[in-house]
């Protein structure tokens, strides 16, 4: 992505038209985005924690256990 940057701003693709519309962003399609894409991120951001917090769990109660739950 920062490549793309750099080129957008050299001086060669400066005058040409390909890099021009890409600067306004479609704020309807920003919020539709979000819109479906936040339960998706909280449910993942829930998953991971959980998942960790039983791992720091399970390993009170030895390798065996957290070998058990990492498979």
């Amino acid at each position: 992505m920062a490549f793309f940057i750099l080129l957008a701003f050299h001086r060669f693709f400066r005058s040409t038209m390909v890099f021009r519309r890409v600067w306004r962003p479609r704020w309807t399609v920003l919020k539709e985005f979000f819109r479906l894409g936040w339960p998706r991120s909280l449910k993942g951001l829930l998953m991971n924690t959980l998942f960790s917090v039983t791992a720091l769990l399970a390993g009170w109660l030895g390798t065996q256990s957290i070998a058990s739950h990492t498979v």
